[in-house]
């Protein structure tokens, strides 16, 4: 008898409500108040619309060979809402970075690897998506940071090195995390210590002011 047909203006979830619905019913009209439910309008977006993109980039870590495992976000998007994602680098040359089938929209890109000062999503570093083939230009994370989760180097990241100082993996008790050993090569020596005091003072914000997606 009566469709609507609506076209969403962004994301999201929108409520439905109906107030005093009544229809007209025969010659002369008959008002009648019809049952109704209420309900909700979730506005997402069109693939065959807004076609899937993808991004890639060539990222490594400070004091490593290996370039794998290195967590990487793409937030939600600030206009179609799809997302977050996260996918790990490999261990290959070159580009080993790939986000297949992202939506194309406006990401905040940041990382989460343990012990490196990291791009926080504070610091809005931002990529717009508008066609496939987009690329991240080269990252290389600064290693040290052993109280990783502050993303700045400074005393508690010496303290760590320090108190932890010549162990391995095998000399931890149960629950304990070897954080003191900012390169991952199992154990906590001279080449650690190198990482700290190299980036000593530093903080995110400093360390990657110039890197712009």
């Amino acid at each position: 008898m009566l469709r609507f047909t609506f076209s969403g203006l962004s994301h999201g979830i929108s409520d439905l409500s109906f107030v005093n619905p009544l229809l007209a019913l025969g010659y002369p009209p008959v008002e009648v108040s019809p049952l109704f439910t209420n309900g909700t309008l979730n506005v997402t977006y069109n693939p065959a619309i807004i076609k899937p993109s993808t991004v890639s980039g060539s990222f490594s870590v400070q004091g490593r060979a290996d370039r794998g495992g290195i967590p990487v976000t793409l937030s939600l998007g600030q206009f179609v809402g799809q997302g977050p994602y996260t996918v790990p680098t490999t261990n290959v040359s070159g580009n080993n970075l790939y986000f297949p089938n992202v939506a194309m929209d406006l990401y905040t890109v940041s990382t989460a690897q343990a012990r490196y000062l990291n791009i926080t999503p504070a610091m809005g570093k931002q990529i717009a998506l508008l066609a496939n083939g987009n690329i991240l230009p080269p990252l290389r994370l600064l290693g040290g940071n052993a109280n990783w989760s502050d993303n700045i180097i400074d005393g508690h990241d010496v303290g760590i090195v320090g108190g932890q100082w010549g162990m391995s993996k095998g000399d931890l008790k149960p629950g304990e995390t070897l954080n003191g050993d900012v390169n991952f090569d199992n154990i906590v020596n001279i080449r650690d210590w190198a990482l700290v005091a190299g980036n000593y003072g530093l903080s995110s914000e400093d360390a990657y002011a110039d890197w712009t997606p």
